[in-house]
């Protein structure tokens, strides 16, 4: 991935992921819906950029700004019928030869747990 440009860390949550690509040499930066989360990844690491940003719709990203996307389990806060919406987005966001790494769970039922 040498080259490949800024990752960004979709969905940051608390930025571990961000911090774990930070920490392999690779120019990083998170976006989150919860600026509790912004605040605490800025707070865990103050190395990192993070900005509050919302997957449907990343108006302050320029076309094609990311080598690649890292969206660990982000897409699944998504309702089912916006889930395209949030890809074409991510696609606009996405360099030509950037590389998308979509994690999300399988099966058929749907578990909204508390805890």
């Amino acid at each position: 991935m040498d080259g490949i440009g800024e990752i960004c860390d979709l969905g940051c949550g608390a930025g571990h992921i961000a911090h774990y690509l930070h920490d392999r040499g690779l120019e990083v930066c998170g976006i989150d819906l919860s600026s509790g989360m912004i605040r605490q990844a800025q707070k865990l690491n103050s190395h990192i950029p993070f900005q509050q940003g919302d997957m449907l719709s990343l108006n302050d990203v320029a076309d094609h700004a990311f080598g690649g996307i890292a969206a660990f389990y982000s897409i699944i806060h998504i309702s089912r019928p916006l889930v395209a919406d949030a890809l074409r987005e991510m696609k606009r966001v996405l360099r030509s030869n950037g590389v998308l790494l979509l994690t999300f769970h399988i099966g058929e039922q749907t578990h909204h747990l508390k805890e």
